[in-house]
């Protein structure tokens, strides 16, 4: 699929933006969710949001392709994260060191394949996958980024709009061809303690590019998730006035 489309609808570079587009005057209140837990949590809901198509729980109650699809996508964007982080000359990290945590339960390397790195491996698969991504690799991704258990594992299409996974036995091929650009600034500012969650709050600063630019609050609403640590969200936009 080619992001480049579908990301002109939105915005800032999605792995080097999320340090670039962060307020430093983001005030949090509330103890057990730092500055650092905050803008993490908001910056994942965002990208999945943009390459996802799914904005949270109105999008995934009833809708087990949807949590699939964002936990396929969240555990991609690890991947990606974690070999940037390898190429900028950091100290390499063990296969075993966690791609991603959530629940208590984690994955390492082990649990993944590119294809561009491990081309024997993707023999046999078809040929339009580019990464390979293990059942438990989707579990854990899926607590981590939907705070839902990952009730079903199942293939998900191709579409012009969404990326595709083929499974097997082991996990699945998924089709996505890289990480595009955003062209707007997403400004985390608020978080504000409710019940036993949070709202994050902002705005969505348009780009000077677009025609008619207008910019947007967001409110991103986390509860508890299905398991500790982790966060159901549901992330709203409105026209800034």
């Amino acid at each position: 699929m080619n992001f480049a489309r579908a990301l002109r609808t939105s915005a800032c570079g999605l792995l080097a933006g999320t340090a670039l587009c962060l307020a430093g005057t983001l005030s949090v209140h509330a103890a057990n969710l730092s500055k650092d837990e905050a803008e993490a949590i908001f910056h994942d809901t965002y990208d999945i949001r943009a390459y996802a198509g799914t904005s949270g729980e109105q999008d995934y109650e009833g809708k087990p392709q949807n949590v699939l699809r964002a936990a396929l996508f969240g555990a991609f964007k690890s991947l990606m994260a974690r070999a940037e982080a390898q190429e900028e000359g950091k100290k390499p990290l063990p296969d075993s060191a966690p791609v991603i945590s959530a629940g208590g339960l984690s994955v390492g390397m082990d649990q993944f394949a590119l294809a561009s790195d491990k081309p024997d491996f993707f023999k046999g698969r078809p040929e339009q996958c580019t990464a390979f991504i293990s059942r438990k690799a989707a579990e854990v991704a899926s607590l981590h980024y939907t705070g839902r258990v990952l009730e079903k594992h199942m293939n998900l299409p191709s579409g012009d709009d969404m990326f595709g996974a083929v499974l097997d036995d082991k996990g699945y091929c998924v089709d996505i061809d890289g990480l595009g650009d955003y062209f707007e600034e997403p400004v985390l500012e608020k978080v504000e303690p409710k019940g036993s969650g949070f709202v994050l709050s902002g705005v969505i600063k348009a780009s000077e590019e677009e025609e008619n630019p207008v910019d947007k609050n967001f409110k991103l609403v986390l509860t508890p998730g299905d398991k500790p640590g982790t966060w159901r969200r549901q992330y709203t936009e409105t026209p800034r006035k």
